[in-house]
C-alpha cells in the first residue's frame, strides 16, 4: 500500500522520535486524511521484524476499518479481540476493543501499541492499557488532540507529531473542497466553556431546530444530495427521518441501540443510494467512511471542537463527480468554533478553559483553569474549629504546574435556589484533618453530644454530662475506636484524655463486676472492643481484679456451659422472675418476661425494684443469673 507525500513525512517523523528515544507519541491528522493506512504502514514494519501490533479502538467500526486495513497492508489477517468474535491469538497483529481488554485484564504481547481516536485517552481504562507496556512504542491518532477540559496529553504523551493541515489537504486535492451555510438560528443556549451541552441543555436546543425546519433546510440548500444529519437526541433523529419521509425522501434513522445486523443493512443502503438521508444521535462521528456524501446537516450544538471538526469531516472525502461538499450548520457551532480548514495550534499542554463554567477550579500558584477529572481527586475530611463543623476537602493536581488545588465540597442541599454555588475553602482557618481510620458518624456524634452539654453555664456541670453522655455512647458503641476518642477529645479541645474517659466508661463498671464474680456481665461489657482499648483497660486493671478474672474465666471452663443449663428451663411470657447482683439467692430486682423470641433464645424483662423500673433483654447464654421463680 503506497502511501501519500504527507502520509510518508508524518510516517518518518514518528520513526525518528522512536530512535531518539519518545516512545509515546501522539500523531494528528485530520478526518479523511488516511490516519489507518498510516499506521498500518507503521505496523507493516514491525510485523516484518516478527514484533507484535496491538490497535485499540473504541467502537465496533473503527475496530473492523482498521482489521480490514491492516490486512491489505501487511498480508496478515489480524485477530480481533471483542465480545462476539472468535479469537485469534496467534496472529501477530490483534485490533482490540479498548471495553474488552479493560474488563477481561489479558493484554496480549505487543512492540506497539496504537491507540485509533486518541483523544479518548485520558480514559483510565486507557491509561490502564498504557501501563500495561512500558517498554513498547506507544502512538495516538487522532484529528483533534484537545480537551474541552482544561487537561493537556503531556502526561499520556511525549511528542506531538502534526501531520498535514485540512487546509493543504484541500489546496492538494487530498480532501474536497467545501461551502458552509449557517446562521439560521439563534438557540439562545448559555455557551459552556470546560464541557459539553448537558442533555437537558440539548433537548432545550432540540426545541428550536424542529425536523421540519430541517427538511425546509434541505430542500433550500441542497435538495436531492446524499446527507448526513446529526441530531441532538434519538428522539429528535426519529423525528428529522419521519419529517423527511412524510416529504418522500428516502431517510433512516440510526443510533447506538441499532442492532448490528439493522445498522449495517442501512449503511449498505446508504451506500448504494437506495436511502438518500441518515439521520443519526452520535454514531456516525468516528469510523464512517462514505466518500460520496454530499452534505452534513449539523442540527446538534456542541462545544468540542474534536465532535465538531469529525461531524464535518465526514463530507470532506472526495469523489467522482463531486464538485464540493456542503456543511449546513443550523445552530451557531460555525460562530463558536470555525470553519474545518481554520488553522489551529496544536499543542499537549494544557489550555485553560472559562473560570465562570460550573465545576472548574482555579490554581493559586500558575492560575490556570480547568476542570478536575473525577478520577485525580482524592477527599478527606477535615474539623473546622471556627464554624464547629466537619467539612470535605478536595484536592487535585493542577494539570498545567502540578502544584495541589484544594477546595471545599458544599452539598447541594445547603445551596439556597437563587444562591450561586461557592466551593472554596477559608484559607484563614486552622483546619484539623481526620484520619481515614475515623469513622465521621461517630465523630458526629460525639460533637452532638458536646454542643447539647453546652447549655449547662456551669463547667463542672457541663463536664459532668459530656462524660455521662460519652459513657452511654461507649456502651451503646461496642466498636467504638481509641483513635476515633482521641481525635474528637483533641478537635474539641476538652481536658480530658482517653484513658480518663475509658476508666469512666469501662474500668469502674469492670472492677464492680468483678467484685460480684458476674463473669457474663463483663464478657457482655467488653463483646465487641477493638484491641487497644481492651489493652488499656487490662493495664489499668488493678492486679487482684486481674487475677480474680482470670479464676472466673478458668472456673467458666471447668462448669457445665450456660447453654446447657439453661437448656433444661424454659421462659415464657408471665413468669415471674429475679435477678440477684451475687450469686446467691437474695434477690435484689423482680421482674416479669414480657417477650420471649421465637427460638427462645432471648428474653425481654421488665423489672421493678426499689429503685425504679427497667427492661432489659438478655441472650440464653446470659440468663444464668436469671432465676425462674416457681410459685
Amino acid at each position: 500500500m503506497k502511501l501519500r507525500d504527507y502520509q510518508e513525512i508524518c510516517k518518518a517523523k514518528i520513526e525518528a522520535n522512536w530512535r531518539k528515544g519518545s516512545h509515546k507519541q501522539l500523531a494528528v491528522m485530520p478526518t479523511g486524511a488516511g490516519k489507518t493506512v498510516l499506521f498500518a504502514a507503521l505496523a507493516s514494519e514491525f510485523t516484518r521484524k516478527n514484533q507484535g501490533v496491538l490497535v485499540v479502538a473504541h467502537r465496533e467500526e473503527l475496530i473492523i476499518q482498521a482489521a480490514e486495513k491492516l490486512a491489505a497492508a501487511t498480508g496478515i489477517i489480524p485477530g480481533i479481540i471483542k465480545a462476539g468474535y472468535k479469537p485469534n491469538v496467534d496472529a501477530p497483529i490483534q485490533v482490540g476493543s479498548i471495553q474488552t481488554l479493560a474488563r477481561r485484564q489479558k493484554y496480549p504481547e505487543a512492540n506497539l501499541i496504537i491507540i485509533d481516536e486518541a483523544h479518548h485517552a485520558a480514559s483510565n481504562s486507557y491509561r490502564q492499557l498504557i501501563a500495561q507496556y512500558p517498554d513498547a512504542q506507544i502512538l495516538g491518532v487522532t484529528a483533534t488532540p484537545q480537551r474541552i477540559d482544561g487537561y493537556g496529553f503531556e502526561d499520556l504523551f511525549e511528542k506531538l507529531v502534526v501531520g498535514a493541515t485540512t487546509g493543504q489537504l484541500i489546496a492538494e486535492g487530498h480532501l474536497c473542497k467545501f461551502k458552509m451555510i449557517g446562521g439560521f438560528a439563534k438557540l439562545g443556549l448559555f455557551t459552556p466553556k470546560g464541557r459539553d451541552f448537558t442533555i437537558k441543555e440539548l433537548e432545550r436546543a432540540a426545541t428550536k431546530i424542529k425536523p421540519e425546519d430541517v427538511v425546509k433546510c434541505w430542500q433550500d440548500y441542497c435538495f436531492g444530495k446524499k446527507t448526513v444529519v446529526f441530531a441532538v437526541n434519538v428522539s429528535h433523529s426519529q423525528a428529522i427521518a419521519e419529517q423527511f419521509q412524510k416529504n418522500g425522501i428516502a431517510a433512516e434513522h440510526l443510533d447506538g441501540e441499532t442492532p448490528t445486523g439493522e445498522r449495517k443493512a442501512i449503511l449498505e443502503r446508504f451506500r448504494t443510494g437506495s436511502t438518500q438521508i441518515i439521520s443519526n444521535c452520535g454514531i456516525l462521528t468516528e469510523g464512517f467512511d462514505c466518500p460520496d456524501i454530499d452534505v452534513v446537516q449539523c442540527a446538534r450544538p456542541t462545544t468540542s471542537i474534536s465532535l465538531w471538526l469529525q461531524m464535518l469531516g465526514r463530507a470532506l472525502r472526495p469523489s467522482p463527480g463531486k464538485e464540493y461538499a456542503i456543511l449546513v450548520d443550523q445552530t451557531d457551532n460555525w460562530y463558536r468554533l470555525g470553519t474545518p480548514d481554520q488553522h489551529r495550534h496544536w499543542s499537549l499542554k494544557p489550555e485553560s478553559v472559562d473560570k465562570n463554567s460550573p465545576g472548574v477550579r482555579n490554581c493559586g500558584y500558575c492560575h490556570h483553569v480547568f476542570k478536575p477529572m473525577e478520577a485525580r481527586i482524592t477527599s478527606k475530611v477535615v474539623w473546622n474549629p471556627r464554624s464547629e463543623t466537619f467539612e470535605t476537602l478536595l484536592t487535585t493536581p493542577c494539570p498545567n504546574c502540578s502544584k495541589p488545588v484544594t477546595w471545599q465540597l458544599i452539598s447541594s442541599s445547603d445551596i439556597t435556589p437563587n444562591q450561586e454555588k461557592k466551593e472554596e475553602f477559608d484559607l484563614e482557618v486552622e483546619y484539623r484533618e481526620i484520619p481515614s481510620e475515623c469513622r465521621f458518624e461517630i465523630l458526629e456524634q460525639i460533637v452532638k453530644i458536646r454542643k447539647l452539654g453546652s447549655r449547662f453555664k456551669n463547667l463542672p456541670n457541663r463536664e459532668k454530662k459530656f462524660i455521662h453522655s460519652l459513657t452511654e455512647l461507649i456502651h451503646q458503641q461496642s466498636d467504638i475506636q481509641l483513635a476515633e476518642i482521641r481525635v474528637a477529645l483533641d478537635i474539641l479541645e476538652i481536658g480530658f484524655s482517653p484513658t480518663e474517659i475509658l476508666a469512666h466508661a469501662l474500668l469502674v463498671p469492670l472492677c464492680q463486676l468483678a467484685a460480684y464474680n458476674n463473669w457474663y456481665q463483663i464478657e457482655r461489657l467488653m463483646k465487641g472492643r477493638t484491641g487497644d482499648i481492651k489493652k488499656l483497660i487490662w493495664d489499668m486493671l488493678p492486679k487482684h481484679y486481674q487475677k480474680k478474672i482470670h479464676q472466673l474465666k478458668k472456673d467458666l471452663a471447668e462448669k457445665p456451659t450456660p447453654s446447657a443449663i439453661l437448656s433444661q428451663v424454659t421462659f415464657k411470657v408471665g413468669d415471674p422472675v429475679a435477678a440477684a447482683a451475687t450469686n446467691d439467692l437474695k434477690y435484689l430486682w423482680h421482674g416479669v418476661v414480657e417477650e420471649v423470641s421465637d427460638d427462645g433464645s432471648e428474653v425481654f424483662v421488665f423489672w421493678q425494684s426499689s429503685q425504679g423500673t427497667a427492661t432489659s433483654s438478655y441472650e440464653i447464654h446470659e440468663a444464668s443469673y436469671l432465676r425462674r421463680l416457681f410459685i
